[in-house]
């Protein structure tokens, strides 16, 4: 992905438990990662129409400037069209899954920083890439009910 690509360490321990006894059944965990994928798409959307980030902090407020330009009634880091949030996917590897969008100006709304000519606006971080602790929670009940299945 060329905009920006969301990559997570497990440091959670229950979540790296039950990886390992994936690994140990000898069983790929590939359909866990979907599941894992499909429930941070649906997270990241969500985020969008709460216009907040991973742990549920409102993102900062478009400039006046911003807004003079902005068809009103349309939410931060959406335009007509939506396309920041719906060039959103993920990617699965036989071990991981990775979240992003290949828009380019999706690292600037993601990590903030300096845009436009001669980069003289700032545009502030509004993350919308990320997870929490609920999202791991979830990543651990969604690997156990995998080794569950049978």
């Amino acid at each position: 992905m060329g905009g920006v690509t969301l990559s997570i360490a497990m440091d959670d321990k229950e979540v790296r438990n039950l990886f390992a006894r994936i690994e140990r059944r000898g069983a790929s965990p590939r359909p866990a990662l979907k599941s894992i994928g499909e429930y941070m798409l649906r997270r990241t959307f969500e985020r969008f129409s709460a216009e907040e980030d991973p742990e549920g902090n409102p993102w900062l407020p478009l400039s006046e400037a911003t807004l003079k330009r902005k068809k009103p009634g349309l939410k931060i880091l959406q335009g007509d069209t939506n396309l920041l949030r719906d060039e959103i996917n993920y990617q699965l590897s036989n071990d991981s899954v990775g979240l992003g969008t290949p828009l380019v100006y999706g690292a600037i709304h993601q990590l903030g920083g300096q845009a436009g000519r001669g980069h003289k606006v700032t545009i502030p971080a509004r993350p919308y890439l990320g997870v929490n602790d609920d999202d791991l929670k979830e990543f651990a009940a969604i690997l156990a009910d995998y080794l569950t299945e049978d």
